[in-house]
């Protein structure tokens, strides 16, 4: 894969959950071009996992996109650099205990 077409390597993180806050109000709300203008914009998706309080219980812009079953905030999410391998919680556990194989599908591409 070609460099710039690869975000992944390029993708800042975030060093603090607040600093992802308002990202994960537009990612509930199914806002997807604001959500999509602030992954234009440079800005993080995901905060470092050494910056997560051990105890939080906030949900990953991921988990918000597979819970409530938006495939194309999935997609985009995916597209621009999220990180799977850095989520707590296995993405593709949560697509197999919603029945959602096309998120399944979509995360094991």
């Amino acid at each position: 894969m070609a460099e710039d077409q690869n975000p992944s390597k390029h993708r800042l993180l975030a060093q603090s959950p607040e600093d992802v806050r308002s990202f994960h109000q537009m990612c509930r709300e199914g806002r997807l071009y604001e959500v999509e203008r602030w992954i234009a914009d440079g800005k993080p998706i995901q905060v470092a996992p050494q910056a997560i309080p051990k105890s939080t219980r906030s949900k990953t812009a991921l988990q918000i996109a597979l819970e409530t079953g938006q495939h194309s905030l999935a997609v985009l999410l995916l597209s621009k650099g999220y990180r799977i391998e850095l989520e707590r919680c296995s993405p593709l556990d949560m697509a197999l205990e919603a029945r959602r194989w096309d998120l399944f599908d979509l995360l094991v591409q």
